[in-house]
């Protein structure tokens, strides 16, 4: 029998054998015992969130550490944006934002600003101090910038810092005259 489909899969899937194993108490169903919390699920990169290390090329020397890139839409427009190498052992790196600047221009139809991006220009990672002002299109200049904080560098004097994501999931910027949204997915 299969239990749900509310993970993506049932537990009769491969994936959850660990999960299968676990005994129930008489009388209860699956999910009133089972912390996923506990067990090993299988683990999944998330874009503009998750790091990944790489380790020492030669003895001495310290592995690298990034932030993963990932897709940023809005409009008709899809750029992809690389890994962001971060420095975990550069302790001025120390309460810094890590940012997403990204670039549009909003459609403009019969000299009326309208709902919508008519393109995405560039979206590079930007590491700040503090937080940056975004550009919000208007009639006069349709071309707006709108920073997405992808995590903050933890508080230290030591090496090694830790980077803490805020969120993560690719990027969709969406545009109403007045505001700019975006979504994580």
């Amino acid at each position: 029998m299969a239990y749900g489909s509310s993970f993506g899969g049932s537990l009769d899937s491969p994936d959850y054998e660990i999960l299968r194993s676990v005994p129930l108490k008489y009388n209860e169903t699956p999910f009133e015992t089972r912390s996923f919390d506990a067990y090993i699920v299988p683990a999944i990169d998330c874009p503009f969130g998750t790091t990944r290390s790489e380790a020492p090329v030669a003895e001495g020397q310290n592995g690298k550490t990034f932030v993963l890139g990932g897709i940023v839409s809005g409009g008709p427009d899809m750029i992809e944006v690389e890994d962001l190498e971060i420095n975990l052992n550069n302790t001025t790196n120390s309460e810094k934002w890590i940012f997403l600047k990204v670039s549009f221009t909003a459609v403009v139809a019969d000299d009326i600003l309208m709902s919508g991006i008519e393109s995405v220009e560039s979206a590079v990672f930007e590491t700040l101090n503090s937080l940056p002002t975004n550009t919000i299109p208007k009639m006069a200049s349709p071309s707006g910038v709108y920073y997405v904080l992808i995590g903050r560098y933890s508080t230290g004097t030591e090496p090694p810092l830790s980077f803490n994501a805020v969120q993560c999931g690719n990027i969709t910027l969406y545009h109403c005259p007045g505001t700019v949204t975006v979504s994580r997915a």
